[in-house]
């Protein structure tokens, strides 16, 4: 398991709700890995101390007023539609955050033999299609 997954599922690993393989995995992980075990440690004491607030229940006014200020504020759109717009957001972002680790993971693979030529080691990343069409770039791609 490398950082930025270990990052990624220490809220589940705090909760237990990972399956048993990559429970394994995170565990070796943080037993091996200084930065990640302090950011685990972080979190754990972040998690006991949210769970020692005390809970309230919300006044009955509470989601009425805020639905209120929501369609005042959004000019008509109503708060379906705001979910929807949440929604799609969050899917940007759920693979714009696998974009960059599938990048992260190019980017550590391990280098091609020496005997190669150098104009054979082209990253993934540079193979993109993003990367090839965005304007100003030089580099070779495949």
């Amino acid at each position: 398991m490398d950082c930025f997954t270990c990052e990624r599922n220490i809220s589940a690993y705090i909760d237990d709700e990972l399956t048993g393989e990559t429970r394994v995995e995170m565990e070796s992980h943080l037993a091996s890995c200084a930065a990640c075990r302090q950011e685990y440690e972080t979190d754990l004491t972040l998690w006991e101390a949210a769970r020692q607030l005390p809970a309230e229940a919300a006044p009955d006014s509470l989601w009425p007023a805020i639905e209120s200020q929501v369609e005042t504020r959004a000019g008509g759109t109503s708060t379906d539609d705001l979910a929807l717009i949440v929604r799609g957001l969050a899917e940007e972002v759920r693979d714009l955050k696998h974009t960059v680790h599938m990048l992260r993971q190019d980017l550590e693979l391990t280098r091609r033999p020496e005997s190669e030529q150098e104009s054979d080691r082209i990253p993934t990343y540079q193979r993109l299609r993003i990367w090839r069409e965005t304007p100003g770039r030089t580099e070779a791609a495949s």
